[in-house]
């Protein structure tokens, strides 16, 4: 309500006339009517009532056609209501002049003079015989057109549009008019009071985008311009079976001031609607790649606009996922070398309900780049999910090796598994006192409870072991004595195992021998060059160090001629300076050695040896 526009800052408080005027209605009326105002006044007093009538209401401005002031007659609780005063301004906030004043009561409208059409503001007042009241002004209208009414969103729900606007912000807007597009034209729909949603049962948003617009109108019948128009968001979709993938597709959300922030894919999981993934505000396609073969899923999508707080929803759409299923969680988990018979055997887990047309296992050298294919079968009838298969190793490849799996579905995509390493054991003495051993080994990713001894054996039967689960290196120093012949050659083992949780849930265990590998230590040879039956050096021999790991000995002795004297194949003998019994005369005789060791290593040596007596 307005304020006194006598008494308040920025009001006609200086026009003597329209206060003249003013007190001279009111004044007429008292006299005409004094006894009714003297029993209303002890009335009232008595009762004790009076600020329930403190108050002269003004009537309700309605509208403004044209530049015709439409409103309601208000109810005057204090006296008679005896008319109206028009007020008028070129600003909205002032300053005010009064321009008429209406003595009929009974009036709810006036035509404002403006022939150049000018704009103005209004706002009307009561004439009442209530001398000592506050008076009450009503709200201020102006002659402009009325404001557009923005949407603020437009959702599918149950397969109708919900529609939601901004309240208008002309305050003599109780009504608003609902438009949409039609094969028509741009049709009224429906016309609404006093709310700011409306749902259009009419409408077809599952088969084409709808757009609507939202137009105010005031109790004149006066609308306001049309404002940009909002569509619907209407999705569809694209299946790849072979790729177990939905493309879901939509169109722009229009009209946004501050257009769309983001997209959001909404699908429904166990029952409820989740996102599931965004995209960017000009982006119009999402892919959604967790499909489960005939499984029934839904989706939306929602436009977001952050700035407003607004969010558009699609239609719902709901799929079959009809894919093909793939090979899922190929994995290789037991794979073991036999070294005697070369032959390879592995393990390995699929899903059994993959659509596969043919598998390959795959083999390459250690330091090679490419496979090449080694075994090669086409799928007959259903799968099982763990499999086993044994090879031989091809006589141009040898150990270390790498192998995997690829698999072919019936879309011709390929998948391959995991690439392992079998066990495999090689090793060199580093010194006299120092054996390396090193392994090629991958455990399968995943596994539990592993578990690497190495074992190794002496030559005279003796059995050693120490644990080398985690060693990162995969590499190990076993260190020797020389004091220890047996110790001059050791064969060494390396066992792995370990278990691990296939994706069916199942525990399967798994467990490999390397193959053998014997480090025979350098065999020293101490040759004398001198020798006397009779003293300290009786015989005439090599001592060999490590002599336990000797596949072959010769030893042969010459006279000067060249005539053989001795020949022993035992390291352990030696000549005793005689031939045939007969003692040999002092002086200086050729020896001839040759010695083979088991890792095929041969020792020769030529040289002389003095004999005396």
């Amino acid at each position: 309500m307005k304020v006194d526009p006598f008494t308040s800052e920025g009001a006609p408080n200086k026009n003597k006339d329209l206060r003249k005027e003013y007190y001279r209605y009111k004044v007429w009326r008292i006299i005409k009517k004094s006894n009714f105002f003297l029993l209303t006044f002890l009335l009232f007093s008595g009762m004790g009532v009076q600020e329930v009538y403190g108050q002269v209401n003004s009537p309700e401005f309605k509208c403004i056609s044209g530049d015709s002031l439409v409103w309601e007659i208000p109810e005057i609780l204090c006296g008679d209501l005896l008319g109206y005063v028009i007020h008028r301004a070129e600003q909205q906030e002032g300053p005010y002049e009064v321009i008429d004043t209406i003595d009929n009561p009974m009036t709810t409208f006036f035509e404002g003079p403006n022939p150049f059409g000018l704009t103005y503001y209004y706002y009307l007042s009561s004439l009442a015989d209530c001398p000592d009241e506050e008076i009450l002004y009503s709200d201020t209208l102006s002659n402009l057109p009325l404001r557009s009414v923005p949407i603020k969103s437009l959702s599918v729900i149950d397969g109708q549009v919900l529609i939601q606007w901004n309240k208008s912000e002309d305050p003599n807007i109780s009504q608003y008019v609902i438009y949409r597009n039609t094969s028509l034209g741009t049709i009224p729909i429906d016309t609404v009071q006093n709310i700011l949603e409306y749902t259009d049962e009419s409408s077809n948003p599952t088969d084409k985008p709808e757009i609507y617009y939202v137009l105010a109108m005031d109790d004149c019948g006066t609308k306001s311009f049309f404002d940009e128009p909002h569509n619907t968001l209407l999705i569809d979709y694209n299946l790849q079976p072979c790729q177990q993938r939905i493309t879901i597709e939509y169109n722009e959300y229009r009209n946004w001031p501050g257009g769309i922030s983001y997209h959001i894919l909404w699908a429904e999981i166990e029952g409820e609607f989740v996102p599931v993934d965004t995209a960017a505000s000009d982006v119009f396609s999402i892919d959604y790649n967790e499909l489960i073969k005939d499984e029934d899923i839904c989706f939306y999508i929602t436009a977001e606009n952050t700035s407003l707080g607004a969010s558009s929803k699609s239609n719902t759409i709901c799929i079959d996922s009809d894919i093909v299923e793939p090979v899922r969680d190929l994995v290789i988990f037991d794979y073991c070398y036999e070294e005697s018979i070369r032959q390879l055997n592995m393990r390995w887990y699929w899903n059994e309900t993959a659509e596969m047309e043919s598998y390959q296992v795959l083999i390459r050298q250690k330091g090679v780049l490419d496979f090449r294919p080694l075994v090669s079968e086409d799928i007959q009838g259903s799968l099982t999910d763990v499999n086993e298969l044994s090879f031989n190793l091809p006589t141009d490849i040898q150990m270390p090796v790498e192998i995997a799996l690829r698999t072919t579905d019936i879309c011709g995509i390929t998948r391959m598994s995991n690439v392992v390493n079998p066990l495999h054991l090689s090793g060199q003495t580093l010194d006299e006192t120092t054996n390396l051993l090193e392994w090629e080994y991958t455990f399968p990713e995943g596994s539990f409870n592993t578990d690497q001894v190495l074992e190794s054996q002496l030559l005279d039967g003796r059995l050693q072991s120490v644990n080398v689960t985690g060693f990162e290196e995969s590499l190990y120093e076993d260190p020797t004595t020389i004091d220890d012949p047996a110790e001059g050659r050791i064969c060494y083992t390396l066992i792995s195992s370990g278990q691990l949780t296939l994706p069916n849930g199942e525990v399967e265990s798994f467990s490999c021998i390397s193959n053998t590998v014997c480090l025979t230590k350098e065999i020293k040879v101490y040759i004398p060059n001198a020798f006397k039956p009779s003293g300290v050096n009786q015989i005439f021999r090599p001592y060999i160090l490590f002599q336990e790991s000797i596949t072959h000995y010769e030893l042969k002795i010459y006279d000067r001629w060249g005539q053989a004297l001795y020949e022993s194949r035992n390291p352990e003998w030696g000549w005793d300076g005689t031939m045939r019994g007969r003692k040999m005369d002092p002086g200086v005789y050729l020896y001839f050695i040759e010695i083979e060791i088991d890792n095929g290593e041969v020792f020769n040596s030529t040289g002389t040896v003095k004999l005396f007596r």
